[in-house]
Order: structure tokens, then sequence, then C-alpha cells
């Protein structure tokens, strides 16, 4: 198998095995994506990305933290830390970071669900509750994220290997 050679071209991989769920391949493509060009701010996003979804949240708001000392108004990082503190404990640090880069709260509660979602298909349930209920506590919510949180209660499990329809409901709203 040819190897890319390129940042480019490992950021694109990490990118690629992030949308299919293989996070430890993403990590891996998008760590040699930042050690090939450590200044591609969206190396760092999907590494991020990458870690939070393999469970590492202090790792994800370290590297976070640091691309954003090197370049402090990046959007992406600024609202996936957000989710990062939220997840984390602090939330009202977390919804602090994601307010300011919104000012309709649909939006808001659209990239809370999309994150939501993500972390579902991860097997991340813990950490996409505690994200529904920082965005139901703090109004920033939507009726996906009401439903989805509805069933994650009633049922206290949510996404689970052919269960089809709740992929369906999913992978409607992402």
């Amino acid at each position: 198998m040819h190897q890319p050679v390129n940042a480019s071209a490992y950021l694109n991989l990490g990118h690629a095995y992030l949308q299919l769920g293989k996070y430890e391949d993403a990590l891996l493509a998008s760590k040699k994506a930042m050690e090939l060009d450590p200044k591609m701010k969206e190396a760092v996003h999907n590494y991020s990305t990458s870690e939070l979804c393999a469970g590492h949240v202090q790792k994800t708001i370290a590297a976070l933290e640091a691309l954003l000392k090197r370049v402090p108004g990046y959007p992406s990082a600024i609202g996936l830390l957000g989710i990062a503190y939220i997840i984390d404990g602090r939330t009202n640090l977390g919804l602090e970071y994601i307010a300011k880069l919104w000012r309709n709260k649909n939006d808001v509660a659209e990239y809370l669900f999309n994150h939501t979602a993500r972390l579902l298909k991860a097997g991340k349930k813990e950490y996409a509750i505690l994200l529904m209920e920082a965005a139901i506590e703090s109004r920033n919510f939507n009726e996906a994220i009401l439903a989805l949180h509805k069933e994650c209660v009633k049922t206290g499990e949510f996404y689970g290997e052919g269960d089809q329809k709740k992929e369906i409901s999913l992978t409607a709203h992402v």
C-alpha cells in the first residue's frame, strides 16, 4: 500500500477515518499530518475530534487549548473545546465557548446535536448525555435533542449494532 507523503494527504485520510468511525486510525493519520506540518490547524482539529471520540477528554482539551493559543479565532477549535469542557464537567465554560460562535440558538442546537450523534456512534453514551443535558439546561436544544435524550433516558441505552431504526434517526440530522 502506498503511503501519503504530505500533510494534506494525511489530513484527508484522517478525516475519512473519522467519518467511518475508525478513531484510532484517524488519530494516527491526524498525528502524522501534524508531524509533517505542525502549523496545520485542521490536523489538530481532526486529532482532537478523534481523541474525544476515543474517550480522551484531557488530551482533547490540551490539544485545543494549545491550538487556540496559536490560532485564537479558529471557530472549529472553539466549538470543540466547548464540547470537551462540557464533558469534563465545566459546563458553563463550555457553553460560553460554544455561544461565541452563534447568535441563533437553533444553530447551537444543531451543532450540539451533530456532536451528540457522533459521540453516540463512537459508543460514548455518557458523553452524549452530558452534552444533551447541557443543551437542555441552557435552552440550546431542538426537537431532535429532546427526542434523543428522552430515548436514551427511557431505554437506558441508545446506540447498538443492528439497531437500524435508531441509526437512521441519528444520521437523518447529521
